[in-house]
């Protein structure tokens, strides 16, 4: 018997509703509360890899490709294996829906007992949604009650689809202040912000410190273009509002002594980070320069106990309680398999429901 497989253009998922940014911070805390089961698998002698990756020369010019696949099977009520995978990772080369891009992200979905493929999805705005829902997730279960400022460092595509599921999740926000690299980044997101929140006062800021100053929710992704740590945003302990919750999914730098002592921390998935040290040894942060990676090193050399460290999962299940105090909350995510399926089960479900996309024989 011939079998179809669905293919979901992005154009599809825009255009359709079959993306916003609150289901996918449901389908997000549904996925936690599978991976508190176990019942789940990623990559690696751990089962929790970011990815493998290769690389290799560009036949068009002289910088180098780099391609990751990111192998999941996620259990519960999605029960679906698939691969998202990604390349080349060169900034410029790739045009999206949302934007410039350097890379094309490719989701598979599969059914897990027979491998027959269910959907074929290109996936740059699936990450994109899944990157953010993570964060406004957290954000949901970590902020302080009724928080009435938020600040953006790096106002891309991401911090977008942030700022709009923080401010539906928290109408008692009332002001957002932004720092970012160009004054047209800058001006793209109030304009785009404005459109959807006219009742927001947005302030432009010229340095990191007059934008995380007396901000209740900081969220912090500029991307991962850097020639080096010095560049990179610096957080400072004496500019945080006691309380405060910082996201970060990107590079960052937090000094030490705030990382180390004057800060609850919580991450997606604590064996991820551990596996890049185990991979690339000692300091991860020196390969992958992300908050994930600072406490993973921290708890390597005895600067932070692993019983310091909590996974928003055991936050969602109520295993785990945050009192708030003086201490701000720390919240690192790096991107895992099991979110991309998450998202892509039920953007699949809403496509068949409504009979979206194109199929395609086998």
């Amino acid at each position: 018997m011939q079998t179809k497989v669905r293919y979901i253009s992005e154009s599809v998922q825009l255009g359709n509703g079959l993306l916003d940014i609150l289901d996918c911070v449901k389908s997000i805390e549904d996925m936690f509360c599978v991976y508190r089961t176990g019942d789940f698998m990623m990559g690696g002698e751990n089962m929790h890899s970011h990815g493998l990756s290769i690389r290799f020369s560009r036949n068009t010019d002289d910088r180098e490709n780099l391609y990751i696949a990111m192998p999941a099977f996620l259990g519960g009520r999605f029960n679906c294996a698939g691969i998202k995978w990604h390349g080349p990772n060169v900034k410029g080369v790739i045009e999206t829906p949302l934007g410039c891009s350097e890379t094309c992200y490719t989701l598979i979905l599969n059914d897990p007992d027979t491998g027959r493929r269910k959907a074929i999805i290109p996936a740059n705005i699936i990450t994109s949604y899944r990157t953010a829902a993570v964060s406004v997730c957290a954000a949901k279960y970590l902020s302080l009650e009724n928080p009435e400022i938020l600040s953006i460092i790096g106002p891309g595509k991401i911090n977008l689809l942030i700022t709009e599921g923080i401010l539906k999740l928290f109408p008692s926000i009332k002001k957002i202040k932004i720092k970012g690299h160009s004054d047209e980044g800058v001006n793209r997101y109030v304009d785009l912000i404005k459109k959807q929140f006219p009742y927001i006062n947005i302030m432009k800021c010229g340095s990191i410190q007059e934008a995380v100053e007396y901000s209740d929710i900081i969220s912090v992704n500029p991307g991962f273009e850097f020639d080096n740590i010095k560049d990179m945003p610096i957080l400072r302990e004496k500019w945080i509002k006691e309380g405060a919750l910082i996201l970060s999914m990107s590079f960052i730098k937090i000094p030490n002594n705030m990382l180390y002592n004057c800060s609850y921390k919580i991450v997606d998935a604590l064996k991820m980070y551990e596996n890049y040290i185990d991979e690339y040894g000692y300091p991860s942060y020196s390969h992958l320069s992300i908050l994930g990676n600072s406490i993973a090193d921290a708890i390597h050399i005895g600067k932070v106990s692993k019983e310091e460290v909590f996974e928003l999962a055991n936050v969602i299940t109520q295993d785990v309680k945050i009192i708030h105090d003086r201490k701000p909350i720390l919240f690192a995510s790096g991107g895992l398999g099991i979110e991309d399926i998450a998202i892509g089960v039920d953007l699949l479900e809403k496509a068949e429901v409504n009979g979206l996309g194109v199929m395609l024989e086998e």
